[in-house]
């Protein structure tokens, strides 16, 4: 993978970036066309030309409302995705690589994989058209038992048993996956994702022991509300971008207040500008992993990540649809002006790239689903994660 990543890098240097033609969601459309391998979705058809359980777990319910060949396909990956588990006895990992379909955890395990993973197939079953909707349900019964021991490994990996939250003496791959993890906000979103999907659907028999009495999302408020807003992690009061977004998108926080003044300050703090969404405002490398501090330590700090960017934009026009056509009119004018969708945005709104400048923004993001379907639907009911 390592030399897949250089490899890519070079030929950007070299070639500049694949161009598509035409209106923002034609763009975005065809870059989706090019993470399609024939047999599963990649993060995107560049640097991130892989398997990424994170990055289809954002996309799938997107996925499946712009119908298309998009639910089939979705459901392809799922199945190539939890063969090649099984055929190598592998837990869920936060990737497989193309080489052999290797199971491989960047760069710890995942706390989001399994969730993500139990989420997508539940839009399929439940959303997706009847014909996909039943080969979903199928593989679910062909998996039960495996998905059973994957929830009881999780469990057991992942929550503190004395809190029901994520544990603070191990580290966990997140979609910050530079930084070292331990219990954010994203973090235990994830566990209240998995809860709940497990509980709503019933594929795995019994019940969790973590606790949440209150609804899905009390364990958040309780530890991470501060009264506007989510903070990152336990042990600081310190915010972020994704801490602010993920509880409402994957719908275990359902209070409208609460989203409406966690996207203001997303607003106010200058989280959102001048693109969005930043994970951070100021530039930190506390727990960030020792390569990347060589490689590219501004990767996942104060730069502009549109898997963030297109979900904010998703819940900003449930409470402000004005605010939100603005900030869209601006995406949409980036897209035809560059012919893609950056997976990072840099401070003048181009492509990032790495102080370093080894590492620069990848191309055509799977998470692109989000924002066309977004663009395409705009009275459609909210999108959330495993609905």
């Amino acid at each position: 993978m390592a030399v897949h990543v250089a490899r890519a890098r070079i030929s950007r240097a070299v070639r500049g970036h694949h161009r598509h033609e035409g209106t923002a969601e034609q763009i975005l459309a065809a870059g989706l066309e090019r993470c399609w391998t024939g047999r599963y979705l990649t993060a995107s058809p560049g640097t991130y030309r892989q398997f990424w359980t994170r990055d289809t777990g954002f996309a799938a319910p997107a996925l499946v409302r712009l119908g298309g060949p998009w639910p089939e396909r979705l459901l392809l990956t799922l199945e190539w995705a939890i063969r090649s588990w099984r055929g190598r006895g592998s837990h869920v990992t936060t990737t497989i690589s193309p080489f052999r379909a290797m199971p491989v955890n960047l760069f710890d395990y995942g706390v989001d994989s399994l969730p993500l993973l139990m989420a997508s197939l539940r839009s399929l079953v439940e959303s997706a058209p009847e014909n996909v909707a039943a080969r979903a349900t199928a593989l679910v019964e062909a998996n039960r038992d495996w998905l059973s021991a994957e929830v009881e490994h999780y469990g057991r990996t992942v929550v503190d048993p004395t809190t029901g939250l994520v544990r603070t003496d191990r580290h966990f791959s997140a979609h910050r996956d530079t930084f070292r993890n331990r219990s954010t906000t994203y973090g235990n979103t994830m566990v209240a994702l998995l809860a709940r999907t497990v509980f709503e659907t019933g594929w795995v028999p019994g019940r969790l022991s973590w606790s949440f009495e209150g609804g899905w999302g009390a364990h958040l408020r309780r530890n991470f509300w501060l009264g506007d807003r989510f903070r990152d992690r336990l042990g600081s009061d310190e915010t972020s971008g994704e801490a602010n977004v993920w509880p409402f998108f994957a719908g275990v926080v359902e209070d409208r207040e609460m989203l409406t003044a966690a996207l203001a300050m997303l607003q106010r703090e200058g989280f959102a500008t001048p693109h969005p969404l930043r994970f951070a405002t100021r530039h930190g490398d506390a727990d960030l992993l020792f390569v990347f501090r060589l490689w590219s330590a501004d990767y996942q700090t104060t730069t502009a990540w549109t898997s963030l960017g297109s979900i904010y934009l998703s819940l900003l026009r449930e409470v402000d649809p004005a605010a939100a056509a603005a900030e869209l009119e601006k995406m949409q004018a980036m897209i035809e002006r560059d012919g893609t969708f950056w997976e990072v945005i840099g401070p003048r709104g181009g492509p990032w790239r790495s102080r370093s400048r080894l590492s620069i923004s990848d191309v055509s993001m799977l998470w692109g689903a989000i924002l066309l379907e977004t663009l395409e639907q705009p009275t459609a009911p909210p999108l959330r994660i495993g609905r």
